[in-house]
Protein backbone atom coordinates (compact mmCIF):
# COMPACT_ATOMS: atom_id res chain seq x y z
CA UNK A 1 0.00 0.00 0.00
CA UNK A 2 2.65 2.27 0.87
CA UNK A 3 4.24 1.55 -2.39
CA UNK A 4 1.52 2.26 -4.34
CA UNK A 5 1.04 5.52 -2.55
CA UNK A 6 4.81 6.41 -3.60
CA UNK A 7 4.49 5.28 -7.40
CA UNK A 8 1.63 7.58 -7.70
CA UNK A 9 1.82 10.73 -6.36
CA UNK A 10 -0.94 12.69 -4.86
CA UNK A 11 -3.23 15.30 -7.56
CA UNK A 12 -2.16 18.56 -6.05
CA UNK A 13 1.41 17.97 -6.65
CA UNK A 14 0.69 17.45 -10.54
CA UNK A 15 -1.09 20.42 -11.06
CA UNK A 16 1.62 22.65 -9.42
CA UNK A 17 4.21 20.73 -11.94
CA UNK A 18 1.81 21.24 -14.85
CA UNK A 19 1.58 25.30 -13.86
CA UNK A 20 4.98 25.27 -13.68
CA UNK A 21 5.38 23.89 -17.13
CA UNK A 22 2.88 26.47 -18.61
CA UNK A 23 3.86 29.27 -16.86
CA UNK A 24 7.68 29.02 -17.93
CA UNK A 25 6.23 28.22 -21.50
CA UNK A 26 4.78 31.34 -21.28
CA UNK A 27 7.88 33.38 -20.02
CA UNK A 28 10.05 31.88 -22.73
CA UNK A 29 7.32 32.80 -25.56
CA UNK A 30 7.04 36.64 -24.09
CA UNK A 31 10.84 36.82 -24.32
CA UNK A 32 11.27 35.20 -27.56
CA UNK A 33 8.53 38.11 -28.91
CA UNK A 34 10.44 41.06 -26.90
CA UNK A 35 13.66 39.49 -28.54
CA UNK A 36 12.05 39.69 -32.03
CA UNK A 37 10.34 43.37 -31.47
CA UNK A 38 14.04 44.70 -30.03
CA UNK A 39 15.34 43.26 -33.63
CA UNK A 40 13.05 44.67 -35.50
CA UNK A 41 13.41 48.29 -33.73
CA UNK A 42 16.88 47.71 -34.12
CA UNK A 43 16.63 47.25 -37.75
CA UNK A 44 14.09 49.52 -38.63
CA UNK A 45 15.93 52.45 -36.69
CA UNK A 46 18.92 51.74 -39.08
CA UNK A 47 16.77 51.61 -42.10
CA UNK A 48 14.94 55.04 -41.07
CA UNK A 49 18.64 56.71 -40.66
CA UNK A 50 19.81 55.49 -43.77
CA UNK A 51 16.45 56.26 -46.03
CA UNK A 52 14.98 58.80 -44.33
CA UNK A 53 12.73 60.69 -47.18
CA UNK A 54 11.67 57.47 -48.52
CA UNK A 55 10.69 56.28 -45.38
CA UNK A 56 8.56 59.53 -44.81
CA UNK A 57 7.12 59.58 -48.32
CA UNK A 58 5.72 55.93 -47.81
CA UNK A 59 4.40 56.65 -44.36
CA UNK A 60 2.18 60.08 -45.72
CA UNK A 61 0.92 57.88 -48.13
CA UNK A 62 -0.11 55.20 -46.57
CA UNK A 63 -1.78 57.75 -43.91
CA UNK A 64 -4.12 59.22 -47.01
CA UNK A 65 -5.03 55.62 -47.76
CA UNK A 66 -6.21 55.20 -44.48
CA UNK A 67 -7.98 58.72 -44.48
CA UNK A 68 -9.82 57.90 -48.00
CA UNK A 69 -11.14 54.91 -46.86
CA UNK A 70 -12.67 56.12 -43.41
CA UNK A 71 -13.76 59.20 -45.78
CA UNK A 72 -15.54 56.41 -47.78
CA UNK A 73 -16.73 54.33 -44.77
CA UNK A 74 -18.73 57.98 -43.79
CA UNK A 75 -22.03 58.38 -45.54
CA UNK A 76 -22.66 61.61 -46.71
CA UNK A 77 -26.21 63.20 -46.47
CA UNK A 78 -27.34 64.59 -50.20
CA UNK A 79 -29.98 67.04 -50.07
CA UNK A 80 -33.15 66.26 -50.88
CA UNK A 81 -34.43 67.64 -54.83
CA UNK A 82 -36.60 69.86 -55.34
CA UNK A 83 -40.02 69.38 -55.37
CA UNK A 84 -41.33 69.90 -59.02
CA UNK A 85 -42.73 72.77 -59.95
CA UNK A 86 -46.53 72.69 -60.04
CA UNK A 87 -48.24 72.07 -63.62
CA UNK A 88 -48.86 75.23 -65.35
CA UNK A 89 -52.51 76.37 -66.30
CA UNK A 90 -53.44 75.39 -69.65
CA UNK A 91 -54.37 78.18 -72.02
CA UNK A 92 -57.22 77.83 -74.28
CA UNK A 93 -56.14 80.40 -76.24
CA UNK A 94 -54.88 78.79 -79.93
CA UNK A 95 -51.36 79.85 -80.50
CA UNK A 96 -49.98 80.65 -84.68
CA UNK A 97 -46.93 80.16 -85.28
CA UNK A 98 -45.32 80.99 -88.41
CA UNK A 99 -43.16 78.82 -90.45
CA UNK A 100 -39.40 79.43 -90.30
CA UNK A 101 -37.94 81.32 -93.61
CA UNK A 102 -35.42 78.99 -95.17
CA UNK A 103 -31.38 80.23 -94.55
CA UNK A 104 -30.33 82.00 -97.14
CA UNK A 105 -28.81 80.63 -99.97
CA UNK A 106 -24.87 80.84 -99.94
CA UNK A 107 -23.27 83.54 -101.95
CA UNK A 108 -21.91 81.86 -105.30
CA UNK A 109 -18.20 81.60 -105.56
CA UNK A 110 -16.03 84.62 -107.63
CA UNK A 111 -15.58 82.90 -111.05
CA UNK A 112 -15.07 84.15 -114.40
CA UNK A 113 -19.22 83.48 -115.07
CA UNK A 114 -20.52 86.53 -114.52
CA UNK A 115 -17.24 87.85 -117.45
CA UNK A 116 -18.18 85.25 -120.13
CA UNK A 117 -21.67 86.48 -120.19
CA UNK A 118 -22.23 89.09 -122.23
CA UNK A 119 -23.52 92.56 -120.57
CA UNK A 120 -26.98 94.32 -121.56
CA UNK A 121 -26.48 97.19 -123.35
CA UNK A 122 -28.96 99.38 -120.99
CA UNK A 123 -27.88 100.77 -117.49
CA UNK A 124 -28.16 103.81 -115.83
CA UNK A 125 -24.60 104.76 -115.61
CA UNK A 126 -23.29 108.32 -116.41
CA UNK A 127 -20.77 108.81 -119.16
CA UNK A 128 -17.69 109.03 -116.15
CA UNK A 129 -19.08 106.00 -114.18
CA UNK A 130 -19.24 104.11 -117.69
CA UNK A 131 -15.83 105.30 -118.46
CA UNK A 132 -14.59 104.27 -115.24
CA UNK A 133 -16.00 100.90 -115.63
CA UNK A 134 -14.97 100.24 -118.84
CA UNK A 135 -11.36 101.03 -117.74
CA UNK A 136 -11.88 98.01 -115.43
CA UNK A 137 -12.12 95.71 -118.36
CA UNK A 138 -9.24 93.48 -120.02
CA UNK A 139 -6.64 94.42 -121.83
CA UNK A 140 -5.15 91.21 -123.38
CA UNK A 141 -6.66 90.26 -126.56
CA UNK A 142 -5.89 86.53 -128.51
CA UNK A 143 -7.27 83.24 -127.28
CA UNK A 144 -9.26 83.60 -124.27
CA UNK A 145 -8.53 80.99 -120.84
CA UNK A 146 -11.85 79.25 -121.13
CA UNK A 147 -13.76 77.33 -123.81
CA UNK A 148 -16.71 78.41 -126.08
CA UNK A 149 -16.09 81.65 -125.71
CA UNK A 150 -14.96 83.79 -129.35
CA UNK A 151 -13.91 86.95 -130.40
CA UNK A 152 -16.47 88.83 -131.41
CA UNK A 153 -16.50 92.20 -133.73
CA UNK A 154 -18.38 95.06 -132.40
CA UNK A 155 -20.22 97.13 -134.91
CA UNK A 156 -21.22 100.92 -133.33
CA UNK A 157 -23.59 102.84 -135.34
CA UNK A 158 -23.64 106.45 -135.09
CA UNK A 159 -27.22 108.05 -136.09
CA UNK A 160 -29.41 110.39 -136.94
CA UNK A 161 -32.26 108.94 -137.21
CA UNK A 162 -33.36 105.83 -137.68
CA UNK A 163 -32.06 102.86 -139.46
CA UNK A 164 -33.32 102.47 -142.91
CA UNK A 165 -31.17 99.91 -144.31
CA UNK A 166 -31.51 97.42 -141.19
CA UNK A 167 -33.54 94.84 -143.43
CA UNK A 168 -29.75 95.03 -145.35
CA UNK A 169 -28.08 94.73 -142.14
CA UNK A 170 -30.31 91.73 -140.89
CA UNK A 171 -29.63 89.68 -143.52
CA UNK A 172 -25.72 90.42 -143.23
CA UNK A 173 -25.45 89.15 -139.98
CA UNK A 174 -28.46 86.37 -140.16
CA UNK A 175 -26.68 83.00 -139.09
CA UNK A 176 -23.78 84.30 -137.34
CA UNK A 177 -24.80 84.84 -134.09
CA UNK A 178 -22.07 84.80 -131.23
CA UNK A 179 -19.49 86.50 -133.23
CA UNK A 180 -20.77 90.20 -133.01
CA UNK A 181 -22.27 92.72 -131.33
CA UNK A 182 -24.63 95.71 -132.47
CA UNK A 183 -24.45 99.10 -130.40
CA UNK A 184 -26.69 102.18 -131.83
CA UNK A 185 -26.53 105.57 -130.55
CA UNK A 186 -29.31 107.66 -131.58
CA UNK A 187 -31.37 110.47 -130.73
CA UNK A 188 -32.76 110.02 -126.76
CA UNK A 189 -36.04 111.57 -127.96
CA UNK A 190 -36.90 109.04 -130.45
CA UNK A 191 -38.53 105.62 -129.35
CA UNK A 192 -38.13 102.46 -130.18
CA UNK A 193 -38.84 101.76 -133.57
CA UNK A 194 -37.21 98.20 -134.70
CA UNK A 195 -39.35 95.18 -135.11
CA UNK A 196 -38.44 92.71 -132.13
CA UNK A 197 -37.23 90.06 -134.92
CA UNK A 198 -34.31 92.84 -135.82
CA UNK A 199 -30.89 92.35 -134.77
CA UNK A 200 -31.28 95.91 -133.89
CA UNK A 201 -34.37 95.54 -131.00
CA UNK A 202 -33.13 96.33 -127.91
CA UNK A 203 -29.51 97.56 -128.86
CA UNK A 204 -29.63 101.21 -127.97
CA UNK A 205 -27.27 102.76 -125.65
CA UNK A 206 -27.89 105.38 -123.18
CA UNK A 207 -27.45 108.44 -125.36
CA UNK A 208 -27.69 111.76 -125.46
CA UNK A 209 -28.06 114.76 -128.40
CA UNK A 210 -25.29 114.82 -130.72
CA UNK A 211 -24.80 117.92 -133.21
CA UNK A 212 -22.36 117.58 -136.13
CA UNK A 213 -18.86 119.49 -135.66
CA UNK A 214 -19.57 120.16 -131.88
CA UNK A 215 -17.58 118.51 -128.97
CA UNK A 216 -20.59 115.86 -128.07
CA UNK A 217 -19.67 114.05 -131.54
CA UNK A 218 -16.58 112.73 -129.88
CA UNK A 219 -18.46 112.13 -126.69
CA UNK A 220 -20.52 109.94 -128.38
CA UNK A 221 -18.11 108.06 -130.04
CA UNK A 222 -16.71 107.46 -126.68
CA UNK A 223 -19.76 106.37 -125.38
CA UNK A 224 -20.16 103.84 -127.74
CA UNK A 225 -16.57 102.45 -127.29
CA UNK A 226 -16.88 102.60 -123.58
CA UNK A 227 -20.27 100.15 -123.74
CA UNK A 228 -18.87 97.93 -126.46
CA UNK A 229 -15.44 97.83 -124.22
CA UNK A 230 -17.51 96.62 -121.17
CA UNK A 231 -18.10 92.60 -123.40
CA UNK A 232 -14.35 91.86 -122.98
CA UNK A 233 -15.56 88.82 -125.96
CA UNK A 234 -15.13 91.99 -128.26
CA UNK A 235 -11.53 92.42 -129.83
CA UNK A 236 -12.75 94.85 -133.38
CA UNK A 237 -14.46 97.59 -133.13
CA UNK A 238 -16.24 99.24 -135.89
CA UNK A 239 -17.78 102.86 -136.17
CA UNK A 240 -20.22 102.99 -138.69
CA UNK A 241 -22.83 105.43 -139.73
CA UNK A 242 -26.85 104.85 -140.58
CA UNK A 243 -25.92 105.16 -144.19
CA UNK A 244 -23.16 102.89 -144.29
CA UNK A 245 -23.85 99.36 -146.19
CA UNK A 246 -21.81 96.14 -145.95
CA UNK A 247 -20.26 95.23 -149.53
CA UNK A 248 -18.86 91.87 -147.91
CA UNK A 249 -20.70 88.98 -146.27
CA UNK A 250 -19.94 88.46 -142.75
CA UNK A 251 -17.37 85.48 -143.02
CA UNK A 252 -15.15 87.90 -145.07
CA UNK A 253 -15.34 90.70 -142.95
CA UNK A 254 -15.01 88.74 -139.73
CA UNK A 255 -12.22 86.47 -141.24
CA UNK A 256 -10.35 89.50 -142.73
CA UNK A 257 -10.36 91.87 -139.22
CA UNK A 258 -9.42 89.57 -136.96
CA UNK A 259 -6.83 88.31 -138.43
CA UNK A 260 -5.37 91.30 -139.37
CA UNK A 261 -2.56 93.04 -137.46
CA UNK A 262 -3.09 96.93 -138.46
CA UNK A 263 -5.95 98.77 -137.39
CA UNK A 264 -8.04 101.69 -139.86
CA UNK A 265 -7.98 104.89 -138.86
CA UNK A 266 -8.17 107.85 -141.92
CA UNK A 267 -5.25 110.35 -140.37
CA UNK A 268 -3.27 111.77 -142.52
CA UNK A 269 -0.76 115.63 -143.51
CA UNK A 270 -2.06 117.63 -145.86
CA UNK A 271 -0.95 120.98 -147.27
CA UNK A 272 -3.70 123.47 -147.88
CA UNK A 273 -6.38 125.27 -146.89
CA UNK A 274 -8.82 122.43 -145.77
CA UNK A 275 -5.73 120.60 -144.46
CA UNK A 276 -2.62 122.20 -142.35
CA UNK A 277 -4.09 125.35 -142.30
CA UNK A 278 -6.81 125.15 -139.81
CA UNK A 279 -4.03 124.27 -137.50
CA UNK A 280 -4.21 127.36 -134.67
CA UNK A 281 -1.53 128.15 -132.39
CA UNK A 282 -3.52 128.33 -129.67
CA UNK A 283 -3.97 124.56 -129.93
CA UNK A 284 -0.28 124.36 -128.30
CA UNK A 285 1.00 122.84 -126.76
CA UNK A 286 -0.96 120.31 -126.48
CA UNK A 287 -1.35 119.74 -130.20
CA UNK A 288 1.78 120.79 -131.95
CA UNK A 289 1.70 121.33 -136.10
CA UNK A 290 3.87 118.35 -136.52
CA UNK A 291 0.73 116.38 -134.73
CA UNK A 292 -2.16 118.07 -136.90
CA UNK A 293 -3.43 115.46 -138.88
CA UNK A 294 -6.90 115.77 -141.63
CA UNK A 295 -8.83 112.44 -141.59
CA UNK A 296 -12.27 111.14 -140.99
CA UNK A 297 -14.58 109.97 -137.73
CA UNK A 298 -15.10 106.66 -139.23
CA UNK A 299 -12.46 104.31 -138.02
CA UNK A 300 -11.93 100.30 -137.04
CA UNK A 301 -9.62 99.36 -134.01
CA UNK A 302 -8.61 96.76 -132.14
CA UNK A 303 -9.10 96.35 -128.43
CA UNK A 304 -5.82 97.84 -127.13
CA UNK A 305 -6.15 100.60 -129.43
CA UNK A 306 -10.10 101.49 -128.50
CA UNK A 307 -9.11 101.61 -124.98
CA UNK A 308 -6.46 104.16 -125.57
CA UNK A 309 -8.67 106.08 -127.99
CA UNK A 310 -11.90 105.78 -125.46
CA UNK A 311 -11.03 106.02 -122.09
CA UNK A 312 -7.59 108.33 -122.50
CA UNK A 313 -7.61 111.66 -120.87
CA UNK A 314 -4.72 113.11 -122.90
CA UNK A 315 -7.38 115.39 -124.99
CA UNK A 316 -10.09 114.72 -122.85
CA UNK A 317 -13.07 115.90 -121.70
CA UNK A 318 -11.42 120.10 -121.50
CA UNK A 319 -8.67 120.02 -124.09
CA UNK A 320 -10.98 118.49 -126.68
CA UNK A 321 -13.60 120.62 -126.07
CA UNK A 322 -11.31 123.79 -126.46
CA UNK A 323 -10.30 122.63 -129.53
CA UNK A 324 -13.45 121.71 -131.69
CA UNK A 325 -14.66 125.13 -130.18
CA UNK A 326 -12.52 125.82 -133.18
CA UNK A 327 -14.40 123.19 -135.42
CA UNK A 328 -17.42 125.17 -137.62
CA UNK A 329 -14.38 128.13 -138.23
CA UNK A 330 -12.14 125.44 -139.32
CA UNK A 331 -14.47 123.40 -141.42
CA UNK A 332 -16.32 126.74 -142.53
CA UNK A 333 -19.71 125.54 -141.65
CA UNK A 334 -20.42 129.50 -140.41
Amino acid sequence: MKNKQQQNPPPSFLSHVVNAQMHLNKIISNFLIFISGLALGITLSFYIKDNPLQTYTKLAQAKTNFDSTIYKLVPIDSPSPPPPPPPSPVNKTKITTKPLSPPPSPAPPVGLKEYVKAPSVMHDMGDSELLWRASMQPKRSGAFPFKNTKPKVAFMFLTRGDLALAPLWDLFFKGHEGLYSIYVHANPTSGETMPENSVFHGRRVPSKNVTWGEPNMVQAERRLLANALLDFSNQRFVLLSESCIPLFNFKTVYHYLMDSTKTFVEAYDLPGAVGRDRYRAKMSPTIKLEQWRKGSQWFEVDRELALEAGLGHKFMPNTLDRLLRFAPKLMQFN
